[in-house]
């Protein structure tokens, strides 16, 4: 005989995202690529996730010269991506009929949940910044959006390199 101990639901694919975005879960970046490449491209692998990336940033209309992936969480020292490519990427992410579910899974700033939870509380900008932040040692990264007192909305991305023998990163200069 079976017992029933838990039943959850799976959870839908904005929820996975926004996991993975707002907490800067690698694990499941890694996994939502190799699913991508699974989808589109017919096998569930970096190499074809990242070929799925290419062809959805072409879709977009979005210029991909600058992007070089080689794994979904952005650890691999031979990923990149540039600032260009990554504004070009939010603006057209706006355009599209998914703006709001992305949107909503970037940290938000000074909110209780997310990598932002300790930066932009102060000077107005709590609940006006929507933001991924990235790291490695001698990289820090912040891109996303951020609300004008006036309401317009603006694409930033700001992606720095650094000497750690010399002090911490560009964490105050990115907020």
């Amino acid at each position: 005989e079976t017992t029933l101990v838990v039943l959850q639901s799976p959870a839908n694919l904005g929820e996975i995202v926004r996991h993975a975005n707002q907490l800067s879960d690698n694990l499941v970046s890694d996994m939502l690529l190799k699913n991508l490449g699974a989808r589109i491209e017919g096998e569930g692998s970096f190499r074809a996730g990242c070929r799925a990336v290419r062809r959805a940033l072409r879709e977009l209309s979005v210029d991909d010269s600058g992007y070089q992936g080689d794994d979904g969480s952005g650890l691999s020292r031979t990923s990149k991506i540039s600032a260009f490519t990554t504004i070009s990427l939010l603006a057209a992410m706006d355009r599209t009929q998914w703006a709001g579910i992305f949107r909503a899974s970037l940290a938000g700033g000074g909110e209780p949940i997310g990598t932002l939870r300790n930066r932009f509380r102060e000077m107005g900008f709590a609940g006006r910044v929507r933001a991924k932040t990235g790291s490695l040692d001698g990289v820090s990264a912040l891109s996303g959006y951020l609300t004008l007192l006036s309401g317009e909305s603006i694409a930033f991305s700001c992606i720095s390199n650094y000497d750690e023998r010399r002090g911490g990163g560009f964490k105050a200069d990115e907020d």
